[in-house]
């Protein structure tokens, strides 16, 4: 094969790639990547958008380790994409914190590479909304081996409003 440093070095058919089992409708086995080639997040624009552009794929964030729970939000002129990311997995106990990246409204991303937006303890799970001048992240956390469903508010650049995570729940 092209590539000898993939995984699956093996040619695979176009009537295997057809005839392959569905891990969840529509996507097909070889519609997926396995776990260990990380994950992925696409964001896709109208034709309307793309029509007429030079380059009509941004890559908004890369790291080496397992990429989860993505979720994105729009203000009316951006996006704010967050996930779950085990940059640390190695450690014992792994660190699991919550990213993020901006994108304009075409979908291009405005910072060179993603932020941490909760590091401390274990955080995982976000979810993101917009007022349309603020993002809200919702995340479950962990504090002294309890669990806190936390929040933290971000100005429409990507900067922190709160010095530190608001409690909204805990165990």
């Amino acid at each position: 094969m092209l590539n000898p440093k993939a995984q699956f070095r093996k040619e695979i058919s176009l009537e295997a790639v057809l005839q392959s089992a569905y891990v969840a409708d529509p996507l097909k086995l070889y519609d997926c990547c396995p776990f260990t080639d990380g994950g992925a997040a696409v964001v896709l624009a109208g034709e309307d958008v793309a029509k007429g552009r030079r380059r009509a794929v941004w890559l908004l964030a890369t790291a080496a380790a397992s990429e989860v729970e993505p979720t994105v939000t729009f203000d009316g002129n951006g996006y704010l994409v967050a996930w779950e990311d085990y940059r640390d997995s190695d450690l014992l106990p792994p660190k699991y914190a919550v990213f993020g990246a901006q994108a304009d409204a075409t979908g291009k991303g405005v910072h060179p590479a993603a932020s941490e937006l909760a590091s401390a303890g274990a955080q995982a799970q976000p979810s993101v909304a917009s007022n349309g001048s603020v993002y809200l992240l919702a995340y479950n956390g962990t504090s002294s081996n309890t669990g806190v469903l936390l929040a933290r508010r971000f100005d429409a650049v990507g900067q922190p409003l709160d010095a530190a995570p608001i409690s909204l729940a805990s165990d």
